[in-house]
């Protein structure tokens, strides 16, 4: 019944173990379902996060790939 959120994680492994080195913020949306499926893809020295909402798709950019601008909805020209 709750909505789902989004974080990216930064993470490390020593060959045996997978640790969290660092994590993002949340990102949440109070409607319907919340944010689902997230994809991430980085081109220049921007990181690009999409999510997916059963009423539409938002995207967000990062400098980092941790802390994200504000989620906008998707937009075409």
């Amino acid at each position: 019944g709750e909505a789902y959120s989004a974080t990216v994680l930064k993470c490390a492994f020593d060959g045996e173990t997978m640790t969290i080195a660092e994590e993002g913020q949340t990102l949440e949306l109070a409607e319907v379902r919340g944010l689902c499926e997230p994809s991430i893809a980085k081109l220049g020295s921007t990181y690009y996060l999409t999510l997916r909402n059963d009423l539409k798709g938002y995207v967000t950019t990062s400098d980092d790939g941790l802390n994200w601008q504000p989620i906008k909805p998707w937009a075409f020209d």
